[in-house]
This record gives C-alpha cells, sequence and structure tokens, in this order.
C-alpha cells in the first residue's frame, strides 16, 4: 500500500505487513509482522486496544494532530478506535504486537490502565521478554497454549510496571536506576547505596519493591537489551555487540542472550535476517 487514503478498521490478529507469526488466546491476539521498506499505510484504526513495540527499523506515525517518532525500542500503546497512518523509513522494520480483548481489558488486571489514552516511550528494557514471546509461539504445539500465554502475560506485566509514572518513586531510587541505565561496568551495592544516601538493605528492599527485580537482574536485563537491539538493527558483528553492551566477551553475550530470550544472539541475528 502506496497511498495514504483511510483504510478499513483492522480484526484483531490483521497486519499490513508480511505476518511472521502469531497467537491468539488467554484474551490476547499476539502478532509479529514485517514490514516493507518505505510503506506507507493509510489513516486506519484497530477494533481492540493494542501494545506495538518496534524490534527493528523505524518509521513516522501521525495521530491526530500529532506525530510520533518510533524507533528499535519503542512502545507504543493504542486505545481501541485511536486513527493514525505510518510512514516507513527505507530500512526493513518489524514489529511485535498485543492485542487485548475487551474481557481482559476491563478484569482489573495488568492491562486495565494502558489504553486510558494514546501514548508511547521507549521501552527497549523490555524488548528481551518481547523476544521470550517471539521464541514461545515457535514452542511445540502442545505446549504452546501454555509458554505463549505466560510469555505474553509477563510482557503485558511488565509493560504496565514500566508505565508506572516515575513521580510515585523516591527521587533517590530513580537516580539510581538512571546511574544502572547508564552502565557498562557493574557499580558496587555500597556504591550505590552510599550515592543515594540510604543503607544497603534498604535500597535492594525499595528497589525490588519500585520495579519488580532485584539490581543485579535490572542490570543484566538492560544489558540484554542494548544487545538484542544492536543484534537485530545493527551490522555490528557479534563480538562488537559484547563490547557495546557491556560483555566482557562474545561467549559471556551468548550466556546471557540465551539466558534470557531463548535463543543465542547468531539465532536472533538470523531469525530477523535483513536490515
Amino acid at each position: 500500500m502506496t497511498s495514504m487514503e483511510t483504510v478499513p478498521a483492522q480484526r484483531p490478529g490483521d497486519l499490513h505487513g508480511v505476518p511472521e507469526h502469531g497467537w491468539r488466546g488467554s484474551g490476547l491476539v499476539v502478532g509479529c509482522g514485517r514490514y516493507a521498506p518505505g510503506l506507507r499505510i493509510g489513516r486506519h484504526d484497530h477494533e481492540r486496544a493494542s501494545l506495538c513495540l518496534v524490534l527493528a527499523g523505524a518509521y513516522e506515525e501521525r495521530y491526530g494532530r500529532r506525530t510520533r517518532r518510533a524507533v528499535a525500542g519503542t512502545l507504543i500503546a493504542h486505545p481501541a478506535g485511536e486513527v493514525h497512518a505510518d510512514r516507513h523509513d527505507a530500512c526493513t522494520t518489524r514489529l511485535l504486537t498485543i492485542e487485548v480483548d475487551d474481557d481482559a481489558l476491563h478484569d482489573g488486571g495488568a492491562a486495565v490502565r494502558l489504553f486510558d489514552d494514546a501514548w508511547d516511550c521507549d521501552a527497549t528494557a523490555l524488548v528481551p521478554l518481547a523476544l521470550r514471546l517471539r521464541h514461545a509461539l515457535d514452542a511445540p504445539a502442545a505446549e504452546r497454549e501454555l509458554v505463549a500465554a505466560e510469555a505474553a502475560w509477563q510482557l503485558v506485566g511488565g509493560i504496565a510496571r514500566h508505565r508506572q509514572p516515575d513521580a510515585t518513586r523516591a527521587p533517590w531510587l530513580r537516580a539510581v536506576r538512571d546511574r544502572l541505565d547508564a552502565a557498562l561496568e557493574s557499580p558496587s551495592l555500597a556504591a550505590l547505596a552510599a550515592g543515594a544516601g540510604v543503607h544497603p538493605m534498604h535500597l535492594t528492599r525499595a528497589f525490588r519493591h519500585a520495579y519488580g527485580c532485584s539490581i543485579g537482574d535490572y542490570l543484566r536485563q538492560r544489558r540484554v537489551a542494548r544487545a538484542v537491539c544492536l543484534l537485530v538493527d545493527t551490522r555490528l558483528d557479534l563480538a562488537e555487540v559484547a563490547a557495546e553492551a557491556g560483555y566482557a566477551d562474545q561467549s559471556h553475550l551468548t550466556r546471557h542472550v540465551r539466558a534470557a530470550t531463548g535463543r543465542a544472539p547468531g539465532a536472533w541475528r538470523r531469525a530477523f535476517g535483513e536490515h
């Protein structure tokens, strides 16, 4: 599609790109699609509320009177019926989309407040969870319902935590997180606590409560997220990816990426192919 005319609302599971993987169950519809370089998609909306995470590539989206720029790691929430139009860059783009049905949306669970309005944010930290979901879609048929549902809702829960306003967290705690986001080498717990002016035990408890994981797990997730974005959206070789993401060497990178996503770095690069 090259023109920018209005197109019909998408039914659950429909993609304007080339479908690569899909799954339906537990109130969700998951789709993984590939979008051609330069693709232009006219004004359209979706019957269901949806979350869209950019795994590779980039595009510009117009909605209402606003425009947003989506690159690898960008997460976009589309309320049901939100009208938007897309113009893709001159590169292949890959998106993972989760549509949420009305029952799941209003049951008081993790998704209930995600679609109060349209929003977007940097969600690079969630890319490993998205790739674990992508990996779960290749599970044997007898296991797929369970592992895909678990991975999908784990990602939705991660998005809900990620979306929690920073204003609800103490400034010193946000400063610790920002230091971890910028770190390639692991800071010591004592140094983090001293910088925040709190006791290490208080820091560990407060951080887990605020971010749903330990400080060490958070740092590992950030490094894996950085690594997988480099894997799928650049031409760096694996040794260069390891160095850029803060790993000691390629084998260190491989162990961590496989543990977090279910596949080795080389397998992800082959799965996503062209950039």
